[in-house]
């Protein structure tokens, strides 16, 4: 006599660890590339420092204009990425893959190492 065993799917995606950004604790918030490819920053020198002199007129050290230097970051990469989720597959797949659920991990999975190397 056969024995014929039952299979069962599970109702829940088997998800991966992601590791979080490295980094945009340290990335600047500060600017963004909103409807331009590049952006000039402008960086500041330090004043000078030294030793003060109890007489004379330069008692803080010769007085110099402080100066600055621009940076200009340029976008070199335009990325994007797209999925479906069928309707129909959706329906006999217990409905497992929710979309927002699946668009965080495309962006955890992929997009951020992405940021991180480039």
């Amino acid at each position: 006599m056969a024995i014929n065993v039952a299979n069962k799917y599970s109702t829940k995606l088997d998800e991966r660890f992601h590791q979080k950004s490295v980094t945009d604790a340290f990335a600047g918030k500060d600017y963004d590339f909103v409807g331009v490819n590049a952006i000039n920053v402008y960086s500041s020198d330090e004043g000078d420092f030294g030793d003060y002199t109890r007489s004379g007129s330069n008692r803080f050290g010769a007085i110099k204009e402080l100066g600055d230097t621009v940076q200009t970051m340029r976008m070199t990469q335009d990325k994007g990425g797209t999925f479906s989720i069928d309707a129909g597959n959706a329906a006999e797949q217990f409905n497992v893959k929710q979309c927002n659920a699946r668009m965080k991990a495309t962006w955890d999975g992929k997009v951020t190492p992405s940021i991180d190397k480039y």
